[in-house]
């Protein structure tokens, strides 16, 4: 009973995986608060200073409004690349073997990313945390 009990588990775990998410759900928490807060900054016409201010911790913010994300694809293809590209997204990196474009994306653009239907999830990159001693 254990082997089914696992197996099953990898199945259901693999079967999450490979189904994207509903939109609501593919931009990560920490990422969408920074989005909305960069919005409200360029609509008041902020300086590339106070855009940049708007960086986290976890979450990057260039001078244009853009931030640095990973887009994780169904499938990282030309042809999905280009389209994100489209949406202004500054491609740095693309990891086909793990479904991952890394790319700075303007902030009004982050919603149209997330609704293309290959994007399972966007995200900040994991930014190495300095050790506290």
């Amino acid at each position: 009973m254990r082997w089914w009990g696992t197996r099953l588990a990898a199945l259901l775990i693999g079967a999450v995986v490979a189904s994207p998410a509903s939109t609501e759900e593919r931009v990560a928490e920490t990422l969408a608060e920074v989005v909305t807060t960069v919005q409200a900054l360029l609509g008041r016409g902020a300086t590339p200073d106070e855009l940049r201010a708007a960086s986290t911790q976890r979450v990057r913010v260039d001078g244009l409004g853009r931030l640095q994300v990973y887009v994780v694809l169904t499938e990282v293809r030309p042809e999905h690349v280009a389209r994100l590209e489209a949406l202004g997204a500054d491609v740095e990196l693309t990891l086909p073997e793990n479904r991952l474009v890394q790319a700075w994306v303007p902030a009004l653009s982050i919603r149209a990313v997330e609704e293309l239907p290959f994007v399972v999830e966007v995200r900040p990159p994991g930014y190495p945390a300095p050790r506290s001693r």
